[in-house]
């Protein structure tokens, strides 16, 4: 009897043992595992992170370079300024610039710390500012701590004017704007939309990569590397960006049917945009994403190859995760270290007040902000969607007109 007991404790054991080898990546193909994590970074709620981007190179086309050459010479026959007679010091110049950042996201607490970090360094000299920044999702609200601007302000501003200025300056939305965004719903539709996003691209840009020393540091047990170019990347971030629409349309939509702004208009909006945007622009990318056997993305490795008619460029953006579920907050800011930012220079930046209609109705984009809402006018040059077909498809005037309303339905 005991021989038997001991025979099935053994066969639970090895079924334990067997079961707990399975991941949530085991037999998942490139592009399906790359899926699986990207859509699960968006599930966990609570980590830290550590990034860093910047040039690797600078190098402006020949035809751009004479320009500017040529430039110089009219504004500076004689160079009295003694500026650089060849845009390769700008190249070099522009090489010594660090974009980091960290930060630690809370979502169940709704609470997201980001510290960028502007760095300059080159031989001898370093320039470095930070300025600290804290998002509450509940109220909508951003902490920014101003401490940087102390020094300058003082120069113009007296002790008595600065008195009732603390570290943090807080910049809270109107209540009747934060009712009409929905952050928890559209946060909640990220991991589906992003899983969305990758599905539509062919599962050749998708491979698994050999382990290296960076997946060993980071105790990563998969390296999983998607190539795309400019076209795929605004493919995803249209995706992306016309599904949060339509999240929000549908979650603020009042029990009449009526909805807060036209999710189609917006739509058109979005396509005509990122197409503008991207308008002379060609670029490759290659993603390195480092998962842990649980699917965790530990880290995002980015090569960006850019090509414009002005420039060519290599940017690079290193993404690390860390403290999964325990993410550690460097400012713990109480009130009395927080001034509101008054509501009328609120309105100011937003720009509710006085805005010169005769002055913008001729512009090609004009924003109106007015007491009523935001209303944004776009006039462009779409291509109806029958026209991929075309060898030389028609394009048609269209204006958009989205209104955003901030006052309640």
């Amino acid at each position: 009897m005991s021989f038997i007991r001991l025979g099935l404790s053994t066969a639970l054991a090895s079924l334990v043992l067997l079961t707990g080898c399975a991941t949530p990546l085991s037999n998942a193909t490139a592009d399906q595992a790359a899926r699986k994590v990207l859509a699960q970074s968006w599930q966990n709620t609570r980590y830290n992170i550590d990034a860093e981007m910047g040039l690797n190179k600078l190098e402006f086309t020949q035809k751009h370079a004479a320009q500017h050459e040529e430039d110089e010479e009219e504004t500076d026959p004689d160079n009295h300024l003694g500026l650089p007679s060849s845009v390769a010091s700008i190249a070099q110049i522009s090489k010594g610039f660090r974009l980091n950042f960290s930060g630690a996201v809370d979502a169940q607490a709704g609470k997201v710390e980001l510290i960028p970090s502007l760095r300059f360094e080159q031989n001898n000299l370093l320039i470095a500012a930070k300025v600290p920044l804290q998002f509450n999702t509940q109220d909508m609200s951003l902490l920014i701590d101003v401490s940087i601007a102390k020094p300058f302000a003082s120069i113009v501003f007296s002790a008595d004017q600065l008195k009732d200025y603390k570290q943090f300056l807080r910049i809270r939305p109107p209540a009747e704007l934060i009712a009409k965004i929905p952050l928890k719903e559209m946060y909640q539709a990220m991991p589906g939309l992003t899983d969305q996003a990758y599905a539509q691209l062919d599962p050749q840009v998708f491979s698994f990569q050999p382990l290296d020393q960076y997946a060993s540091e980071l105790g990563a047990t998969y390296k999983i590397r998607i190539n795309t170019n400019e076209q795929l990347d605004r493919k995803i971030l249209n995706t992306l960006l016309t599904g949060l629409v339509k999240v929000a349309a549908e979650a603020k939509t009042d029990p009449s049917g009526k909805r807060p702004f036209n999710p189609e208009e917006m739509t058109q909006l979005i396509s005509m945009l990122l197409e503008a945007s991207s308008s002379g622009l060609k670029s490759n990318t290659s993603s390195d994403l480092y998962a842990a056997r649980n699917g965790n993305l530990l880290a995002l490795r980015q090569i960006i190859d850019l090509q414009t008619p002005e420039f060519n460029a290599q940017a690079f953006l290193n993404m690390r995760y860390s403290n999964f579920g325990k993410p550690v907050f460097v400012y713990h800011p109480s009130e009395e270290e927080i001034t509101d930012l008054p509501s009328d220079v609120y309105d100011q930046l937003l720009g509710l007040n006085n805005i010169d209609e005769e002055e913008t109705a001729n512009e090609q984009e004009v924003t109106e902000a007015t007491e009523d809402g935001l209303t944004l006018e776009l006039e462009g040059e779409v291509e109806p969607a029958t026209a991929a077909a075309s060898p030389a498809p028609q394009k048609h005037h269209k204006k958009l007109n989205v209104q955003l309303s901030a006052k309640p339905s």
